[in-house]
């Protein structure tokens, strides 16, 4: 099966992509599963799970802003929170790029990785200053969010 049990138990992928029998071991399945789980990730505050306390993303976007140096432990941070809470990824990288603030985003990043069957997997987000993540649009540079 390539759908996460969130997947399934919600009855639809992060895309909004419905599971049913055929998308469940469909290609499509692994990556929207992989997407919408990141994303999840980075949308929970570290510590807000008592069972996983190193669950989610540390700290708030606007202190790595704020810091020019910090942009490099950010993205750090997210490598080796995706590399260890996401099984079906590899060779994780992380660009963190100045957000766009006439949109709301004080953070963006690039995620690249390979799924485990070998599929490439990149996923963008900008992230506001309340550390909420919105999915961006990888085809356009200017920060489009795309419902992912």
């Amino acid at each position: 099966m390539k759908a996460g049990i969130l997947d399934v138990l919600l009855g639809r992928f992060d895309d909004g992509t419905v599971v049913d029998a055929r998308a469940v071991t469909s290609p499509h399945a692994q990556l929207a599963s992989v997407r919408g789980h990141i994303r999840r990730l980075i949308s929970a505050r570290q510590g807000s799970l008592v069972h996983m306390p190193e669950y989610g993303a540390p700290g708030l976007p606007a202190v790595y802003s704020d810091i020019p140096y910090a942009s490099a432990a950010l993205g750090e941070d997210v490598r080796r929170l995706v590399t260890t809470h996401e099984p079906r990824v590899r060779d994780v990288a992380v660009t963190v790029e100045p957000g766009c603030p006439e949109r709301g985003f004080v953070v963006s990043l690039r995620i690249g990785a390979s799924l485990r069957s070998g599929e490439p997997l990149s996923l963008a987000i900008g992230l506001r200053e309340s550390g909420e993540p919105a999915v961006l649009d990888e085809e356009t540079p200017d920060g489009h969010e795309a419902g992912v």
